[in-house]
């Protein structure tokens, strides 16, 4: 491992990461990007319900939402979108068969495992996808800062899987955040509005509906 590589631990301060910016206009500028990418091949981050939704092949309870994460993997097959996961965040949230099929889909599926985060973990393995400082600074005050002062009617608070998930999105400026984790949601609607994060986040189907109107003449999903 060379001299000057820089660790951080997830739950303390950390040192400056040059790889990306901070909140406010370093990512705002993040947004026009967005916006420009829905006209073009959007880059998706989904997390560990979007994955297990589409391999819930014979779980009744899960139908509809098996369904729409099929019908997300098939824009997926077609080119019409990509689709990454963090890897430190599925490591820590799947755990048994449910791990081995996760890695076994990804695989399968060809979807892609963003870098990691520069975060001392036992989910963070020497790779190539691990760079020193590949990390968003500022990111760890603002979500403890949302923990600090989380509601009761919102669910219980995102854990450090979660963290993983998002940072790794916002890290790599990806344009959407696909999960069916409402306090999640929640949690990515108060980074946007409390902390200026260029953070775009909603479930499987509300993206569904959301490319079917933006299609000319298209209707919403049944």
């Amino acid at each position: 491992m060379p001299a000057n590589w820089q660790w951080s631990t997830p739950d303390r301060g950390f040192p400056p990461c040059p790889h990306s910016g901070r909140f406010g206009s370093d990512w705002a500028a993040g947004a026009g990007a967005t916006i420009a990418a829905r006209m073009s091949r959007e880059r998706l981050t989904i997390d560990l319900t979007v994955a297990r939704d589409y391999l819930a092949v014979d779980d009744e309870r899960r139908r509809e939402r098996h369904e729409q994460a099929v019908l997300l993997f098939a824009l997926f097959r077609a080119g019409e979108v990509e689709l990454a996961i963090a890897p430190q965040g599925h490591r820590l949230d799947a755990e048994g068969d449910l791990a081995e099929q996760l890695r076994a889909m990804l695989v399968d599926e060809g979807v892609e495992e963003a870098p990691q985060l520069a975060y001392v973990s036992e989910v963070t393995y020497p790779a190539e996808n691990l760079y020193p400082g590949q990390c968003v600074d500022g990111f760890a005050d603002a979500w403890d800062d949302i923990v600090a002062t989380w509601r009761s009617h919102e669910g219980k608070p995102p854990k450090l899987a979660d963290r993983f998930y998002v940072e790794t999105h916002v890290l790599e400026r990806r344009d959407v955040f696909l999960t069916d984790d409402r306090p999640l949601l929640v949690m990515c609607r108060r980074l946007r509005e409390e902390h200026g994060a260029a953070i775009e986040a909603m479930s499987p189907s509300d993206y569904l509906a959301r490319r079917s109107l933006d299609r000319p003449g298209g209707e919403p999903n049944a």
